[in-house]
């Protein structure tokens, strides 16, 4: 059976799906039919159920995923606008560069 990716959606959406699915789990119903009924996986289900018993409400909030804004440069944000400032208005012999366009090798 093939089910759907939820990861697509919203962040409020995610979070409604939990939300519901715990809802439905604490009525009775089985995982399987609750992965039917929002269509989803009934691994995912079981999941979220079982981080809610552990954490309770905090555990039906989808966090951000991904790195943050900013993270892993190598460049100050200063320098980064000289950079882009110098690529955009400069040529490249103008630092010393032997090519007539810039490239990642010097």
């Amino acid at each position: 059976m093939q089910h759907s990716d939820g990861r697509h959606l919203s962040m409020e959406t995610q979070n409604y799906l939990r939300q519901h699915a715990i809802l439905l789990r604490k009525e009775g119903q089985r995982g399987k039919n609750i992965s039917a009924y929002l269509g989803g996986n009934p691994n995912t289900v079981t999941k979220w159920y079982r981080q809610y018993k552990q954490r309770g409400n905090a555990a039906l909030c989808q966090r951000d995923r991904g790195r943050q804004v900013g993270s892993g440069r190598t460049l100050s944000e200063a320098l980064e606008t000289k950079v882009k400032a110098a690529i955009r208005d400069d040529f490249a012999d103008d630092y010393d560069i032997d090519s007539a366009l810039w490239t990642r090798r010097g």
